[in-house]
């Protein structure tokens, strides 16, 4: 179960203890539990860089957005967004590594 206090107000969520359901992470922008994506953002410019990182990863796939100075990294199954954004930040040159979160539903009319 996970508990979180926001602004006097108390949320909560139950999750399986494992696999990708379990990943979530309370955004308080849409004051919710929201389920993390099996990939993370890197800030960097540099290729060299990038491609250690992926190394150290063992990343699935990498998608590079040059003009935004920024990639998207695919992790394994195994990894966790939170351990992999940790890993990255530790490496030489301390690259910014932030989770994504799952975009919210569309609501047509």
């Amino acid at each position: 179960m996970h508990v979180v206090v926001f602004e006097g107000e108390t949320f909560s969520a139950s999750t399986p203890i494992e696999g990708p359901w379990s990943r979530i992470a309370f955004d308080p922008s849409r004051r919710a539990f929201v389920q993390l994506l099996p990939s993370i953002r890197v800030e960097t410019r540099d290729k060299t860089q990038l491609e250690l990182i992926v190394r150290e990863l063992g990343a699935i796939n990498v998608t590079m957005f040059d003009s935004l100075a920024l990639a998207v990294i695919d992790l394994p199954d195994d990894m966790h967004p939170a351990e992999a954004v940790a890993r990255v930040q530790a490496m030489p040159g301390r690259p910014r590594a932030t989770i994504r979160l799952r975009a919210p539903r569309v609501e047509w009319r």
